[in-house]
């Protein structure tokens, strides 16, 4: 006897606790209510929300074993170019961006950003306020450190500027 492969279209009807040993879901197909196993390529894990497309496959000709993969397509994220790859939540819009030229967008919910480009420059750009907390030391080596911009230059414990040397400095630096 040959084994049977079935593949059907199905829609998520209630979202699975994710604490279990297997991902399952509910999904409705064909008039049908049943328990699915959800699969996801390794390293990638979500819990699909209500009405996300899924396809299913009965394992074995199994009517009972069913598996399926799923995806959100009306809010998956558009406009990607070709070879280009997003991973991050359709519902709150975080993702990480691998673009077509090199660069790395890390995108937060609320606009935030951190881009790599592919010649290792770093950009963070935020509305709001951005902290840097260590335990050990913070060390920033640069050929110079601007605030502002380039409108405010900023000297360092121990550099010279007219009149000498910098002997003391303060903790905290602020713009005018």
């Amino acid at each position: 006897m040959q084994d049977e492969v079935s593949a059907k279209r199905a829609y998520i009807t209630k979202a699975s606790k994710d604490d279990k040993n297997f991902h399952i879901a509910q999904a409705s197909y064909m008039g049908q209510v049943a328990d699915v196993e959800i699969l996801t390529p390794y390293g990638l894990y979500s819990t699909l929300p209500v009405n996300s497309h899924v396809v299913l496959w009965n394992l074995n000709g199994n009517e009972e074993n069913r598996v399926g993969f799923g995806n959100t397509p009306p809010s998956r994220f558009k406009g990607l170019a070709a070879g280009e790859v997003v991973v991050g939540s359709p519902q709150t819009a975080s993702n990480v961006k691998f673009d077509q030229d090199g660069q790395v967008i890390v995108t937060g919910k609320n606009g935030t950003t951190i881009t790599i480009d592919p010649s290792g420059n770093i950009s963070i750009s935020t509305q709001g306020n951005f902290s840097l907390n260590a335990t050990g030391d913070v060390i920033i080596n640069g050929a110079s450190i601007q605030l502002n911009g380039n409108s405010i230059g900023v000297a360092r414990l121990g550099d010279t500027v007219g009149g000498g040397v910098i002997t003391s400095a303060s903790s905290t630096v602020k713009t005018s």
